[in-house]
C-alpha cells in the first residue's frame, strides 16, 4: 500500500510537469534550449564558430548534442531539470567584434540562480534592459571585465533577489549610486574592486539593504600583497565554514564614514577592507566583533596605536592582517595571548613610528602560526633578539623578519622546526657568524634572503642540496668568502641568484650554467671571482639580467658571451675581458642596459650595434676601441652614452642622427669630430658624467632587475 502510494505522488510530480506548460527535450527543456541558442546567436560569433560553444547546438539526427543539461557550461537542477547555474566566463572571442548583450535571452530559463558573464568585454549598451526583472529566480550575478558603464545599474537593481553581485572592473563612475541598490534588500555580497567610484560611502545605508546577511560559502578573496602564496593556506581551511558573514567592500574615492555601523555587526566573521582610502584609528568598538575569523585592514592610512583592548578580545582570528598602514606607537604579542585558532598575521608597516614587542607573550604560545610578517617594525628594540615563541612553532610556511635590525646568527633552527618552510627572509638587519645548513633540511624552501647582513665564513658547500627547490636565492651585502659552492647547480628550479657584494672568490662554476638553466637573473657583482665565466651559460635561454662587474674575469669576450635574444641587462664592466665586440651582440633585441667598461676590448664597434633598437644605456668607455662609429639611425631610445678614454676616430654624427632623448653623452679622450646635433638635451638635463648617469639609470632600471 505504502509503495503504491509513492507511485502515485511520483506520477503527480510527473503530470505536474507537462502541465506546467513546458516540454522536456531529451533530459533538459525545449524552451531553455531555446533561450541558450538564441544568445548564441546574438553574439555572431562568425571567425571562430567552430570553436565557440561546440557542444551548443540545435538540430538533432546529425550526431548533435541535444540535451542542453549535458552542454559545456551548463548545470541543471538533479530534481527539477531546469537549468540553474550558466558559466558563460571569458568566451572565446575574436578581438575585432563587439558583443553586446541582451540578458532577454534568459528570460525563458526560469530556474536560474546562478550567471556568470564575466571577462567578455561587453559594450556599454544594453538591450532589453526592463526585462532584467522577469528573471525572478538569480541570486548571483557576475559582470566583472565587461565595458558596462552607470546605464547599466538600474537594469542590475531590478532584479530583486540578487544575493550576490560582482561588478568588478566596470566603467562606473562618479559618486556610489546608493539610492539605486535600496531595491536589492537580499544582497549578501557586493564587490566594486577596480571600477572608478568616487566620493563618500555610507556604511550605515549599506546595512539598512541587508549587505550583511549568511551566505552559505566564503567568497574567493585574494588576500595578501606580494606574495603569491600569502593568504592561500588559511582560506583553505576558512571556506569549509558555513553560515559566514561576509562583508566585502573595494571602494576608490574619499573617506570612508561606517564604524558605527560595522561595530553594530556582532556576528560577522569576515571583515575585509583593505586597499580602500580609510583613515584614522582603529575604533574601540571593534573589540565587540567577537565573532570574527578573518580581519584585513591593510594598505589604508590607520595611524595611531594598535590598541590591545581591540585585538585581545577577538579570540576566534584565524587571519589578522594590518600591513600598510602607518600605524605608531607600541603593540604586544600579548594581546594575542587566548588566539589558540590564529594562524596568519601580517604587519609590514609604513611608519618608523611603530615597535612591536613579542616578549610579553606567555610561553608556549597558544597558536600555530602558518604566515608571520613583521617587517620593518622595530622587532624587540630593547633586546633586537628573534621572537622566543618562535622556538614553538612548527608549522610556519611563509616568514618575515626584515629590516627590524635584528642580532645574532642566521637563525636555521626555524629551518629544522618547520619543515614546510617557504619563504624566510631576514634580510636588513645585523645577524653575524656563519650560515649553518648541518641540520637544516629544507626540501620545501621557495625563497632564501639574508642580504644586507653581517654574514661571514663560506657559502655551505652543500647549499644546492638541502635547498632542491629553491626559486629565489640572495646573499649579497654580507661578508661571504670563498668559492662559489658547486652544489647550487642541482637547483633546477632557481630563477634569481644574488651573490653581491661579498668577498667570492675562484671561477664560476660550470655546474651552475649547465643545471640552472631557468635562471632569469643572475648577480655577481663586487667580488673577486677570476677566470672565464663560463660559455655553457648559453643554456639560461631564460636569462635577463647578467651583472658580472667589479671582478677579476678574463679571457675573451666572445667566449665568455653568448647570443641570448632575451637579456635586457648586461653589465660586464671592471674586468680583465679582452677581444673584439662579437657582430651577434645585435642578436640581443631586448637589449636596454649594455655596459663593457673598464676591460681591455679592442678593435672597432661592429655595425651590429645599430640593432639594439631598444638600448638605453651604453658604455664602452676605458677599452682599446678604434676606428669610426657605426652609422645608426634606429637607436631613438637612447639616454646616456659613454665612449670615453678609447681611441675611436671619425664623425659623431654618425652614431647618433637617431638619439633625440639624449641625457648624458661622454666623448672625452678619443679622436672624434664633427658637432653633436642631439646633444643640448643633455647639456640642459645637467648630467655630464658617468656616476651621475649611472645612478640615475640604475634607480631607473632596479625595479626590472628583480621581478
Amino acid at each position: 500500500m505504502r509503495g503504491h502510494s509513492i507511485l502515485i505522488a511520483l506520477w503527480a510530480i510527473v503530470v505536474s510537469l507537462i502541465l506546467d506548460g513546458t516540454q522536456l527535450c531529451l533530459g533538459c527543456f525545449l524552451e531553455e534550449k531555446l533561450a541558450l541558442l538564441d544568445f548564441k546567436a546574438s553574439l555572431n560569433e562568425t571567425e571562430n564558430a567552430h570553436l565557440f560553444l561546440p557542444s551548443w547546438t540545435g538540430k538533432g539526427g546529425d550526431g548533435a548534442n541535444t540535451d542542453c543539461c549535458s552542454w559545456e557550461r551548463v548545470k541543471c537542477s538533479n530534481i527539477t531539470g531546469r537549468i540553474v547555474e550558466l558559466q558563460l566566463s571569458y568566451l572565446p572571442k575574436n578581438a575585432h567584434e563587439d558583443w553586446y548583450l541582451n540578458i532577454s535571452t534568459f528570460i525563458s530559463v526560469k530556474g536560474l540562480r546562478a550567471l556568470d558573464l564575466s571577462g567578455n568585454f561587453f559594450q556599454s549598451e544594453v538591450t532589453g534592459c526592463r526585462n532584467w526583472a522577469k528573471l525572478q529566480n538569480l541570486e548571483s550575478l557576475y559582470l566583472d571585465w565587461n565595458n558596462f558603464n552607470n546605464s547599466i545599474i538600474p537594469c542590475i537593481t531590478a532584479i530583486t533577489k540578487l544575493k550576490r553581485l560582482s561588478l568588478v572592473g566596470l566603467l562606473l563612475e562618479g559618486l556610489f549610486p546608493l539610492e539605486e541598490f535600496y531595491r536589492l534588500e537580499k544582497l549578501e555580497l557586493l564587490d566594486l574592486s577596480l571600477t572608478q567610484l568616487s566620493g563618500s560611502l555610507s556604511f550605515a545605508g549599506m546595512c539598512c539593504w541587508g549587505l550583511i546577511t549568511q551566505t552559505p560559502t566564503l567568497p574567493n578573496t585574494n588576500v595578501g600583497t606580494n606574495n603569491p602564496h600569502r593568504g592561500k593556506i588559511v582560506q583553505r581551511k576558512i571556506r569549509r565554514k558555513s553560515t559566514i558573514k561576509i562583508l566585502r567592500n573595494y571602494c576608490i574615492g574619499k573617506e570612508l564614514v561606517f564604524w558605527a555601523g560595522i561595530c553594530s555587526l556582532t556576528n560577522l566573521r569576515e571583515l575585509k577592507l583593505s586597499r580602500n582610502n580609510i583613515n584614522g584609528s582603529i575604533p574601540m568598538c571593534f573589540s565587540n566583533l567577537t565573532s570574527l575569523r578573518l580581519l584585513d585592514l591593510s594598505f589604508n592610512n590607520l595611524s595611531g596605536n594598535i590598541p590591545s583592548a581591540v585585538i585581545a578580545p577577538l579570540i576566534h582570528l584565524e587571519y589578522l592582517s594590518l600591513s600598510g598602514n602607518p600605524f605608531g606607537g607600541t603593540f604586544s604579542f600579548s594581546s594575542l595571548a587566548n588566539h589558540s585558532k590564529l594562524q596568519v598575521f601580517e604587519l609590514v608597516t609604513q611608519s618608523s613610528d611603530l615597535h612591536v614587542d613579542t616578549e610579553d607573550l606567555a610561553l608556549p604560545p597558544p597558536f600555530q602560526l602558518k604566515v608571520l610578517y613583521l617587517s620593518g617594525c622595530n622587532l624587540n628594540n630593547q633586546t633586537r633578539k628573534i621572537p622566543s615563541f618562535l622556538l614553538y612553532q612548527k608549522e610556519i610556511q611563509l616568514l618575515d623578519l626584515s629590516s627590524n635590525k635584528l642580532v645574532g646568527q642566521i637563525p636555521t633552527w626555524l629551518l629544522q622546526n618547520n619543515t614546510n618552510l617557504e619563504n624566510l627572509e631576514l634580510m636588513n638587519n645585523y645577524f653575524r657568524g656563519p650560515l649553518l645548513l648541518d641540520d637544516s633540511p629544507g626540501s620545501y624552501l621557495i625563497r632564501l634572503d639574508i642580504s644586507n647582513n653581517e654574514v661571514s665564513g663560506k657559502v655551505p658547500h652543500h647549499m644546492g642540496l638541502f635547498f632542491p627547490n629553491l626559486r629565489h636565492l640572495n646573499l649579497s651585502r654580507n661578508f661571504l668568502e670563498g668559492n662559489i659552492p658547486q652544489s647550487l647547480g642541482n637547483v633546477t628550479e632557481l630563477r634569481s641568484m644574488d651573490l653581491s657584494h661579498n668577498r667570492l672568490s675562484g671561477e664560476v662554476p660550470d655546474q651552475i650554467a649547465t643545471g640552472c638553466f631557468m635562471l632569469t637573473s643572475l648577480v655577481l657583482s663586487y667580488n673577486n671571482l677570476d677566470g672565464n665565466f663560463p660559455s655553457r651559460f648559453m643554456n639560461a635561454t631564460a636569462l635577463d639580467v647578467l651583472y658580472l662587474d667589479n671582478n677579476n674575469f678574463t679571457g675573451s669576450i666572445s667566449d665568455a658571451l653568448f647570443p641570448n635574444g632575451l637579456i635586457s641587462y648586461l653589465d660586464i664592466s671592471n674586468n680583465g675581458f679582452r677581444g673584439r665586440i662579437p657582430s651577434w651582440i645585435g642578436n640581443f633585441s631586448s637589449l636596454d642596459s649594455l655596459d663593457m667598461s673598464a676591460n681591455l676590448l679592442e678593435g672597432s664597434l661592429p655595425d651590429a650595434v645599430c640593432n639594439l633598437e631598444m638600448l638605453r644605456f651604453l658604455d664602452l668607455s676605458k677599452n682599446q676601441l678604434i676606428g669610426p662609429l657605426p652609422a645608426c639611425s634606429q637607436l631613438t631610445f637612447l639616454k646616456f652614452i659613454h665612449l670615453h678614454h678609447n681611441m675611436i676616430s671619425g664623425s659623431i654624427s654618425n652614431m647618433l642622427s637617431g638619439s633625440f632623448n639624449l641625457m648624458t653623452l661622454d666623448l672625452r679622450y678619443n679622436e672624434l669630430s664633427g658637432e653633436c646635433v642631439n646633444f643640448s638635451r643633455a647639456r640642459r638635463s645637467g648630467i655630464h658624467n658617468k656616476k651621475q648617469s649611472r645612478t640615475l639609470y640604475r634607480e631607473y632600471i632596479k625595479f626590472h632587475v628583480w621581478t
